[in-house]
C-alpha cells in the first residue's frame, strides 16, 4: 500500500507549481499507481476462516498471534499479498495497454 508521504511526493512532482486541473492530477497519479475498489470485508465462518475465493487465500482468525493469511500451502504475510496484487495490476495494466 502507498504511504501519504510517497503520494504526497508523486503529487509534488508532477504537479509543483499547482497549475494541473483535477483531472490532469488524476491523469498523473494513475498513470503510476493504481486504484481499485476492495471487495467487503469476508466475515469468519464457524470455523474462524475468511475466505476470499477468487484469489484462493482465507484469513484464519483463530491463531495465538493474530489473524494469518493462508493459501493452500503456505502463510502469506501482508506485504507478500501487496507485492503480489500490484504485479497482477501491472499485467493487467500492460496487456490493456497494447
Amino acid at each position: 500500500m502507498i504511504s501519504t508521504e510517497t503520494l504526497a511526493a508523486h503529487i509534488r512532482a508532477v504537479d509543483g507549481d499547482h497549475s494541473l486541473s483535477a483531472a490532469e492530477l488524476a491523469e498523473a497519479i494513475l498513470a503510476r499507481y493504481a486504484v481499485v475498489e476492495l471487495p467487503e470485508r469476508a466475515e469468519p465462518d464457524d470455523n474462524g476462516l475468511a475466505y476470499y475465493p477468487a484469489a484462493e487465500l482465507r484469513v484464519d482468525y483463530r491463531g495465538t498471534h493474530g489473524p494469518a493469511v493462508r493459501d493452500d500451502y503456505h502463510t502469506v504475510t501482508p506485504e507478500q499479498l501487496r507485492i503480489t496484487a500490484a504485479e497482477y495490476l501491472a499485467a493487467a495494466r500492460d496487456t490493456e495497454d497494447r
